[in-house]
């Protein structure tokens, strides 16, 4: 059944039309819910920012390590390189999005990642016996 009391509105950042099928705290103001996703990214809080990669525009996020078992990537390790020099390791990166070319200015790439050593994959015990 369609709800044909939905109100099409215009975003104000993008002229799109749209209409509001969300929760409404999914929405700044008179923004589409794409507009409103990035301006929420561009707004977000200093510590927030600490947990922010965006590397080739696309961008990502740092959760918990201890988030078992719900894990961004299903827990792959990354190991990342900040432009500041800071360097970081994780098994919990969610990824957001590729960032629209209309806020890339805003939302401009700030690390990349850097490769991670990973243990050889045993086959056998040291004894021979197969695992």
């Amino acid at each position: 059944m369609t709800d044909t009391n939905k109100k099409v509105e215009t975003c104000e950042l993008c002229g799109s039309e749209f209409t509001r099928i969300c929760e409404p705290e999914s929405y700044i103001e008179n923004l589409c819910f794409d507009c409103s996703f990035w301006t929420k990214k561009i707004n977000i809080s200093e510590a927030d920012e600490a947990r922010r990669v965006i590397v080739d525009a696309q961008h990502y996020r740092i959760g918990h390590n201890n988030s078992w078992p719900f894990r961004g990537f299903g827990g792959r390790s990354y190991k990342i390189l900040f432009n500041t020099g800071r360097t970081i390791e994780t098994s919990c990166l969610w990824h957001q999005g590729k960032v629209p070319d209309r806020f890339k200015k805003s939302l401009p790439d700030n690390a990349v990642f850097i490769s991670v050593e990973t243990a050889p994959v045993l086959t056998a015990s040291a004894d021979g016996i197969p695992f």
